[in-house]
């Protein structure tokens, strides 16, 4: 029989020790698995920090701490989604439906019962809706569409209509969504301030295309990057309005990097300038409570992934929006699979 060597007296003596200050030594260890999983949580967290700013995972930039984007910050955010724009019209084969009444009521269909489903509203609205022909020219211009909250809304025609060059455009959707928006935010779409409605709407329209996109819808997936892409860019310009002139040109020659010098999109723009020229402080005002105002609200609040205090006809009027931050931060890759698929 093999005989069993007794245990060194060094090991014996070590053995000892652990038993008698098991508390302690079980309290360090607790503490190592607790740094552990902090450092873990950091390294897979929507941020990272380094001195003095944190890159931001689902904006994919750096951000100081004000939460708030500046310029650049915003900036980088729509360079991003315009390449995913430009990637999903140079392959996606006509990727959008045309404006109709049949669409139209198909996207309600779809969308109606996904504001509830998202806790942005308590009840379901299946709301009518018609094309309208606007009655003054900066509504035929600048209106895409107009709810009256309850039970109907309206869009432009200048969508449905196969000789404007609106019928090109994929933001009847999205103006479609925002629309429905209201027809969920009820009575406090009367009783809020009309900024923080408008926010609000724009925000819920986001999260709910966000929503579908994630359940495996391509056009909802591509309709939102162009409707974020749209806000940051506006978003960029207004920074750049209330900057002065030096900033305007900056973001005026990035515009047009961004949108390949491309003549005819940079006739529409300055065409809205000229338009807007004398009523500055409208159009700033158009372009923080579309666009800045709903992308800050997301910077402040992704950490919890909860946006408070919101116009919806809700007990808590807070607004989940984990499955627009999914998208944000997989955005290319999901791109990429829809267009494979």
């Amino acid at each position: 029989m093999r005989r069993i060597r007794q245990a060194p007296s060094w090991l014996k003596r070590y053995a000892r020790n652990l038993w008698a200050n098991r508390r302690q030594v079980l309290g360090h260890w607790l503490l190592l698995l607790i740094l552990i999983g902090v450092v873990g949580g950091i390294a897979w967290a929507p941020v990272s920090y380094v001195d003095g700013h944190f890159y931001d995972r689902a904006f994919k930039s750096w951000h100081d701490y004000d939460r708030q984007f500046d310029y650049d910050e915003v900036m980088v955010l729509a360079k991003r989604l315009n390449d995913l724009v430009n990637q999903i019209e140079a392959e996606g084969d006509d990727w959008y439906p045309k404006a109709s009444t049949d669409y139209a009521y198909a996207f309600i269909a779809e969308l109606a019962a996904q504001f509830q489903y998202e806790g942005a509203a308590q009840y379901v609205n299946y709301p009518t809706m018609n094309f309208a022909i606007a009655t003054s020219g900066g509504r035929h211009n600048y209106i895409g569409g107009t709810s009256d909250c309850e039970a109907s809304f309206i869009l432009n025609f200048r969508f449905a209509n196969p000789v404007s060059a609106w019928n090109e455009l994929p933001g009847w959707i999205s103006t479609l969504s925002h629309e429905l928006a209201h027809n969920h935010q009820g009575q406090v779409c009367y009783d809020m301030p009309r900024e923080l409605v408008e926010t609000t709407a724009e925000l819920m329209n986001w999260e709910v295309l966000a929503g579908l996109a994630n359940q495996g819808n391509k056009i909802a997936l591509f309709v939102l990057i162009n409707d974020l892409r749209s806000g940051a860019l506006n978003a960029a310009r207004g920074l750049a309005l209330t900057a002065g002139d030096k900033a305007l040109a900056r973001f005026e020659d990035k515009l047009q990097d961004i949108q390949g010098h491309d003549a005819l999109k940079w006739s529409r723009y300055e065409k809205s300038r000229r338009f807007w020229a004398d009523d500055m402080e409208r159009l700033e005002w158009i372009l923080a409570t579309y666009s800045a105002a709903p992308l800050n609200l997301i910077a402040r609040h992704k950490f919890g992934g909860t946006i408070p205090d919101l116009a919806l006809d809700t007990d808590t009027r807070d607004l989940k929006i984990d499955d627009l931050l999914y998208v944000l931060v997989h955005a290319e890759e999901m791109v990429d699979q829809a267009l494979s698929d």
